[in-house]
């Protein structure tokens, strides 16, 4: 089994009115969301600048960088290995940070200030994490068991465990609305979308996947799934050979669960 690369992606924040349109949708700009070029214009169109904005938490190899270059060195233990799992918000905006010792979780905002801090009821099987105001999601594994994620409630007490074969790439859509994972397995290559109780609400087959990068539209009603790497039967008759192939994304209309598009991208 290929090794699987989990990513976080950025999201970006606003709110747009839309109507459904024979298989695609039109704002009121009159921009119609049928392909990437156009997903990008519409994302751009609702995209609100902040006053004042300093920017992203960024992770470097050994700390936190806030902004304003102000950076906080990663913990580690006598031995100099890392006691902690780091990661950033959808948004970039917050980073957790989870300790390997005592279950604790506390985010952080972008001036390094601590904002909450929740222990989780159990160790988690998994330490990729994702997290919204009300939910945190703890990505788990499948070289023990099956793969999926372990939900927690905001106050780190244990909902329910998700089955989902190998999560190859995750994020929390930008309102919050949404928990969006794509999965490898021996049933296929799914994009599923989640409610923040953990309840499925699409499962879309797509290709064979490496890793993956998922976005959501300022709103929410879209979505695009870009897959640099991916795999494709060499022979029609032979169902384990396969050839490597680059750049394939798809657009997803979020709320009528369709596929707008399926292309290849260059960016």
């Amino acid at each position: 089994m290929r090794k699987l690369i989990l990513l976080s992606v950025f999201i970006l924040s606003s709110s747009s009115t839309v109507a459904q349109v024979s298989g695609s949708a039109t704002i009121t700009s009159k921009i119609e969301v049928k392909d990437y070029k156009s997903f990008l214009e519409y994302n751009k169109r609702n995209t609100v600048s902040l006053s004042g904005d300093l920017g992203d938490i960024q992770l470097s190899s050994n700390a936190i960088i806030f902004p304003g270059n102000i950076t906080k060195a990663f913990t580690r233990d006598e031995k100099g290995e890392k006691d902690e799992v780091e990661f950033l918000s959808m948004d970039g905006r917050q980073v957790g940070i989870f300790n390997l010792w005592d279950k604790s979780l506390k985010v952080l905002n972008t001036s390094g200030k601590e904002i909450r801090r929740v222990t989780l009821s159990h160790f988690p099987a998994g330490v990729q994490f994702a997290f919204s105001d009300k939910a945190i999601f703890a990505i788990s594994p499948a070289f023990d068991g099956p793969g999926g994620f372990e939900l927690f409630n905001s106050t780190g007490m244990f909902v329910k465990w998700v089955a989902s074969e190998d999560v190859a790439g995750y994020t929390v859509s930008n309102t919050q609305k949404y928990f969006a994972v794509t999965t490898v397995g021996h049933y296929g290559y799914f994009f599923r979308l989640y409610d923040m109780n953990g309840e499925e609400l699409w499962k879309q087959p797509i290709v064979d996947v490496g890793e993956t990068q998922i976005k959501f539209s300022s709103d929410d009603r879209f979505a695009i799934v870009k897959i640099p790497i991916y795999w494709v039967k060499a022979k029609e008759t032979d169902q384990h050979e396969t050839v490597r192939k680059t750049n394939k994304l798809y657009v997803l209309d979020i709320e009528n669960h369709k596929v707008i598009s399926e292309e290849d991208y260059n960016n």
